[in-house]
C-alpha cells in the first residue's frame, strides 16, 4: 500500500523566549544566528481508523526527513547560536488511540505513543523530547456535571544520548545524573453547568507533584569552564497546582 507523501519547506524556528532573553542580557553578548538555507521536510504517514457502536480506534504510522534542522548551540565564547544540522535527520513515531463508552455517560481511553530519533535528531535537541509515553482518559458526564480525568505516564530515557553532561556544584567533579526514570502525572477537572451559559469548574494538574527537582536533580548545571545554565531539564518542574473557576458565554 502506497503511503501519502508530503513535503514542505520553512524557515527555521526562531531562537526560544528563554535563550532570547539569555543572549540579551548575558554581558551584553547579545546571540548569533548562522542560517544559509531553508528547513526541507518529506513526510510519509498512514492511519487505519475503526469506528465502532462503543469503541472508536485509530493506528497511526509516520516518518519524517528533514534536510537543514535548525538547532541551538553556542560559539566558543558561549554566545547563544541559533544554526542548522549539517546531516539530514530523521524520526519515525507511530501510536494508538482506543476510547470505549461503558454507557452513555462514562467512557474511557488511552493513547500509546513511541518515537525514534536518528542520532543527528537527538544531537539537535536542547530538551530531552519523549520517546515513549502513555495516556489515559475517563469522561463522565450525568445531568450539570462532567468529571475528566487523565493519565500520563513517560518512559525512561538515557539523557547521554542527547548531550546532556554537567556538574552539580562548581569545581566538583560529581557528574549530574543522566538516567531521567519514568514517572507518571494525574490531571483531574470536575465542571458544573449552573445554567444554559454558567459553568464552574475545579480542578488539578500534577496531582501526583511529581518534579525532578524531588528526584534530586534541578535544570541548573556548570560546564567544565565554569559556566553554568539552567537547561539540564527531563521532567516536569512546576509540582501539584490547583485551579477554580467559571465559563460565561454571553
Amino acid at each position: 500500500m502506497d503511503l501519502p507523501r508530503s513535503a514542505g519547506a520553512r524557515l527555521p524556528s526562531p531562537l526560544s523566549f528563554f535563550e532570547t532573553d539569555h543572549g540579551i542580557l548575558d554581558a551584553g553578548d547579545g546571540f548569533a544566528i548562522d542560517i544559509e538555507s531553508l528547513e526541507k521536510s518529506l513526510s510519509a504517514t498512514y492511519a487505519l481508523s475503526f469506528e465502532g457502536e462503543r469503541l472508536n480506534s485509530t493506528l497511526s504510522l509516520a516518518f519524517t526527513e528533514v534536510d537543514n534542522l535548525a538547532a541551538l548551540s553556542e560559539t566558543e565564547d558561549g554566545v547563544p547560536l541559533l544554526t542548522q544540522m549539517q546531516e539530514s535527520a530523521s524520526v519515525g513515531a507511530a501510536d494508538i488511540t482506543l476510547n470505549y463508552a461503558l454507557n452513555d455517560n462514562l467512557s474511557i481511553g488511552g493513547t500509546l505513543e513511541t518515537y525514534d530519533y536518528d542520532d543527528v535528531f537527538r544531537e539537535s535537541f536542547a530538551i530531552a523530547p519523549v520517546e515513549q509515553r502513555a495516556l489515559f482518559n475517563l469522561d463522565y458526564k450525568a445531568d450539570y456535571w462532567m468529571l475528566y480525568a487523565s493519565a500520563t505516564w513517560v518512559g525512561a530515557r538515557d539523557l547521554d544520548e542527547f548531550g546532556y553532561k554537567g556538574f552539580n556544584q562548581l569545581g566538583d567533579t560529581s557528574l549530574k545524573g543522566t538516567n531521567a526514570d519514568a514517572y507518571w502525572t494525574l490531571d483531574m477537572k470536575l465542571t458544573f453547568d449552573v445554567s444554559e451559559n454558567l459553568s464552574l469548574y475545579l480542578g488539578g494538574n500534577n496531582l501526583t507533584d511529581y518534579t525532578q527537582v524531588e528526584e534530586g536533580e534541578t535544570p541548573l548545571f556548570w560546564d567544565a569552564s565554569g559556566a553554568y545554565d539552567v537547561a539540564y531539564i527531563y521532567g516536569p518542574l512546576r509540582g501539584r497546582e490547583f485551579y477554580l473557576g467559571f465559563d460565561w458565554n454571553l
